[in-house]
């Protein structure tokens, strides 16, 4: 897959020779539009070695903004060896992938759901880091390979090792598996779980606790008294 950035763009192939003489191969891109030019390159490789050959594409100003599939073909002589296939993509960029999030706390656990789409036309392999550390333990894949176009859903299941007294901001980054280019990121708040408290200390129940320490002061004082 190459996703040039001008009229020409240089292609990169690296050839073998396992024989035990020199070899003269010669390299030529195929399965291009007609418009689409590149000379073939012809070299002559020493016994038991390796070479670097850059082969140049032409692409046409006017060139349909999608993707081509070629090949690269490699021949000794006349005879084709083997051949292997390239995709030249022009389409605009986009993020390979996009992601969004949604999160719930019940019972001092965390639920993440995490929507992942492929807007590539290859297959991607990604890590998920979480930036967590090891107080936290995660249930879920963490590698995860999507479809060209596809859009899938994963859950995670996040427990701290202490109850969280104030939210904790995870770092949520998409990873190239190869690279660990980063192709997506987003913060999850994960809330604190104080909110039980809170909720219970609403102004109502606040009331309702001070009567009840004045009627138990009351009866303290009225017992000693008898």
């Amino acid at each position: 897959m190459i996703s040039p950035i001008s009229g020409t763009t240089a292609i990169l192939v690296t050839v073998t020779n396992n024989y035990s003489s020199s070899k003269i191969v010669r390299l030529r891109l195929s399965g291009f539009p007609s418009d689409f030019s590149s000379p073939d390159k012809t070299v002559d490789i020493p016994q038991q070695s390796r070479k670097d050959i850059s082969l140049s594409l032409t692409i046409p100003s006017n060139a349909e903004k999608r993707a081509y599939n070629g090949y690269i073909e490699l021949y000794s002589g006349n005879s084709l060896i083997k051949k292997y296939p390239i995709t030249i993509d022009l389409s605009p960029k986009v993020d390979p992938i996009t992601t969004s999030t949604t999160v719930e706390n019940q019972d001092k656990v965390y639920y993440l759901k995490i929507n992942l789409k492929n807007n590539s036309s290859i297959t991607q392999s990604i890590i998920l880091d979480f930036g967590l550390d090891d107080s936290y333990v995660i249930e879920g894949d963490k590698e995860i390979n999507i479809l060209p176009e596809e859009e899938i859903i994963k859950q995670y299941k996040i427990v701290p090792l202490a109850i969280l007294k104030e939210n904790k901001t995870l770092d949520l980054k998409i990873k190239d598996k190869a690279t660990e280019e980063i192709f997506a990121k987003e913060e999850v708040i994960l809330k604190s779980n104080s909110s039980a408290i809170t909720g219970f200390l609403t102004l109502g129940n606040i009331g309702l606790i001070v009567l009840g320490l004045i009627v138990l002061v009351a009866l303290v004082i009225i017992f000693k008294r008898k």
